[in-house]
């Protein structure tokens, strides 16, 4: 009886919940099926006659059923329109490709007055302002205009949307300034304003945003100072606003944001002391306060056991000064530090106990004599290290174990026997910059060997031998080459096909080199900047310069350079820099708007040339 029972009662829900998917599915065709309400019909009929979307998608928009039409999702019981959509099908992972649209926002959406999602994200040339009509739509939750067009300012009626949880409308250039009424969005979880050209301060009134957890700003011409009422958003996880000009302090008491995770004040004015109360940021992941003005040292506290999770302290490019806290060595978890261009002195902590991957300590007044031992300690698969005007005299036997990635030791007094020997390690070397130091010793053909590396500089370092190595078939990588001022010689090796696709700057000048300008350098095919003077080239200038149609800057002054300027410099579209003074050139220079646009002192001291912007040639009867 008991089974029976059983089996009765769930034939008994198994038939209720057959009846339910019934009837929803019944709401839901009827809600496809029936006619569009006539406040919903005309505001999507209106916006449909202002805006054009490349693919076409808008072409179903037909009939009276716009509960059917694509992009549109409505409510299965009212049948009223609560969800237009219409985004770049890349940001949304479909296949349809490309979108974009021309046209405006309809200021009709405002009659939408049961939408509660509205995206129009990255349909690049949709233009015109966001019609203040927006803000009547008080069921509105998501609001997407991100990746646009748009300009003139943010409607201050959209500080009415009471429900509104997400705003996005960076990517575009909204100008003058923030509302105040935004503070009014009790709701909001994140605002996006960034990449825009907004001006003024930031509201106090974001202090009331109590549900806040993303807030970004960045990139927009804001100035002012941060608001104390920003510490009032508990529930903030992310603080962006860099690449501004916000003045004054960094508010002392930011510490109180414990869920805090990620804080971006870079490329700024501000001034004063970096906050200890940071330290109290036990979710803290991301810390930039780079490129401002801050001054006095880094506090003790940053380096709190219960900064468990900080993985990135930029500091570069300020003004700070003393020594650099012993105590940072407890961040377990810090693989990226980089406190360049400041005037900290003394000695540098021990890091050997964190995630370390990228050290820049370049420019300060630091006296290191070596590169610090403890370094070898660290087992990174890719180490970045810059130590730039450190005060290194000597590397290291250990150097080649950190799996460098980056190697950055230019102005220092280092001396060296041979240039680092290549190992296993320094395989995947990308960045090499040895410049401004007496190493004295011969361009090594290892260099050759280092299979991926994409920029060389090694200027002014006394380097001799020849510039072979740099044109062999392994420096395909390459993409920036400075072995400037130093005494190189020989010929200039044709550079192989292979260098085609990445060389974009060459600067061989102020060297010995003899011999003529091979032809082949119109492999070069991407190159920007060339630059041969100050050496003792020989011939003629090859009319294959003119294929480097990428070309923006030429120098080939102070050589022993003969004949005539090529006509193919004519066919350079990019050259905005050209210098072929001092040489033994001659005849009459090229006519063309492209020559007229370079002074005379790009011709001077060769004795045989004539012609605009020089004087004319002489007749000759």
């Amino acid at each position: 009886m008991e089974n029976r029972s059983s089996l009765s009662t769930l034939f008994l829900l198994a038939l209720i919940c057959a009846s339910s998917v019934a009837a929803a599915t019944d709401q839901f065709t009827k809600a496809l099926n029936a006619s569009c309400h006539k406040d919903d019909l005309k505001a999507l009929l209106d916006f449909k006659s202002t805006i054009t979307i490349s693919s076409g998608r808008l072409k179903a928009w037909t009939g009276k059923q716009c509960c059917s039409w694509p992009t549109i999702r409505c409510n299965n019981k009212t049948g009223r329109v609560i969800s237009l959509e219409i985004i770049d099908p890349y940001d949304a992972g479909d296949s349809i490709g490309y979108e974009s649209a021309t046209g405006s926002i309809s200021p009709s959406l405002g009659m939408l007055s049961s939408l509660e999602s509205l995206a129009l994200s990255s349909l690049v040339g949709l233009s015109g302002e966001i019609p203040a009509s927006i803000g009547k739509i008080s069921t509105l939750k998501r609001l997407f205009l991100d990746g646009n067009n748009l300009t003139g300012p943010i409607p201050a009626a959209i500080g009415a949307l009471s429900r509104l949880t997400q705003l996005y409308l960076e990517g575009n250039k909204l100008s003058q300034a923030i509302p105040f009424e935004l503070g009014s969005l009790k709701n909001l979880r994140e605002l996006r304003l960034e990449s825009n050209q907004l001006t003024g301060s930031i509201p106090s009134s974001f202090g009331d945003l109590r549900r806040l957890e993303k807030l970004d700003i960045s990139s927009n011409r804001l100035t002012g100072s941060i608001p104390g009422s920003i510490v009032s958003i508990s529930t903030l996880k992310e603080l962006q606003l860099a690449h501004n000009k916000i003045a004054g302090p960094v508010p002392s008491d930011l510490g109180k944001l414990s869920l805090l995770e990620v804080l971006d004040l870079s490329d700024n004015q501000l001034t004063g002391s970096l906050p200890s109360s940071l330290g109290n940021c036990k979710s803290l992941r991301n810390l930039w306060l780079s490129e401002n003005e801050l001054s006095g040292t880094i506090p003790v506290s940053w380096g709190s056991s219960s900064l468990v999770n900080l993985s990135v302290i930029d500091l570069s490019l300020n003004q700070l000064t003393g020594e650099v806290p012993s105590s940072l060595g407890s961040l377990r978890s810090l693989a990226d530090f980089n406190i360049a261009h400041n005037k900290l002195a003394g000695s540098f902590p021990d890091l050997s106990k964190t995630q370390l991957a990228t050290l820049d300590l370049s420019y300060n007044q630091f006296h290191l004599h070596t590169v610090p031992g403890w370094l070898s300690k660290l087992r990174a698969n890719y180490f970045r290290l810059s130590l730039a005007s450190c005060g290194i005299e000597e590397l290291p036997s250990f150097l080649s174990q950190l799996n460098l990635g980056v190697l950055d030791l230019s102005m220092n007094t280092i001396k060296v026997r041979q240039l680092p020997t290549l190992s296993s390690s320094f395989s995947g070397l990308y960045h090499l910059n040895l410049s401004f130091n007496p190493l004295a010793v011969p361009l090594s053909s290892d260099i050759s060997k280092y299979s991926v590396l994409t920029r060389l500089d090694l200027r002014s370092t006394r380097l001799s031998g020849s510039v072979s190595p740099i044109f062999s078939s392994n420096s395909s990588f390459l993409e920036f080459v400075d072995l400037s001022d130093n005494q190189l010689g020989g010929q200039i090796p044709p550079p192989p096909s292979r260098t085609q696709d990445s060389w974009s700057y060459l600067n061989l000048s102020k060297n010995k080199l003899t011999g003529s300008i091979p032809k082949e350098i119109a492999n070069l095919k991407v190159i920007k900047t060339l630059d041969l003077s100050h050496n003792q080239l020989q011939g003629g200038i090859p009319a294959s310069v003119g294929n480097l149609t990428s070309l923006e800057s030429l120098d080939l002054s102070s050589n022993k350079l003969t004949g005539g300027v090529p006509e193919s410099l004519l066919k350079l579209p990019s050259l905005r820099f050209l210098n072929l003074s001092s040489n033994s050139l001659s005849g009459k220079i090229p006519q063309g708007p492209k020559i007229r646009s370079f002074p005379a002192a790009a011709f001077t001291d060769n004795p045989g040339l004539c012609g605009t912007p020089l004087p004319p040639c002489k007749k000759v009867f």
